[in-house]
């Protein structure tokens, strides 16, 4: 059985503050609606006012050689940064938004490649709406 190459390479045009960034190994967006007010009445009932709805994302990045590492955790270093991201409610889509960073975290790890140590980076963050 074949594998659809097709599935196994995207290009989801992933952008912190106007800096295009590669496709990470992992994205998972959290999907959060936003009220203005919301209650309960005496039977229990939520009586609640919408007011919107904000998409955060966890982001990991896999074996990221220094360079790209720093490229992507300047990127996102600003106070306010936009961000071009997966629109999960649209196949192939995008949205943009202004967002910042949570903590990041990058693991090291060393590998020898041509006689010559080098280190590669797993790199994870969260990216918050304002």
């Amino acid at each position: 059985m074949s594998v659809d190459s097709s599935l196994l390479k995207y290009d989801m045009g992933i952008k912190f503050g106007g800096v295009s960034i590669p496709d990470p190994a992992e994205w998972d967006p959290q999907i959060a609606d936003v009220d203005e007010s919301a209650e309960r009445d005496g039977e229990a009932v939520l009586h609640r006012s919408k007011i919107g709805q904000k998409i955060n994302y966890s982001f990991k990045w896999k074996c990221l050689s220094w360079e790209t590492m720093a490229t992507i955790l300047n990127a996102v270093n600003a106070e306010k940064f936009t961000a071009v991201t997966p629109n999960p409610y649209v196949f192939n889509g995008t949205r943009s938004g202004e967002y910042y960073a949570g903590n990041r975290e990058a693991k090291t790890q060393y590998y020898w490649i041509n006689s010559e140590e080098v280190a590669r980076f797993d790199l994870s963050f969260n990216i918050i709406e304002f």
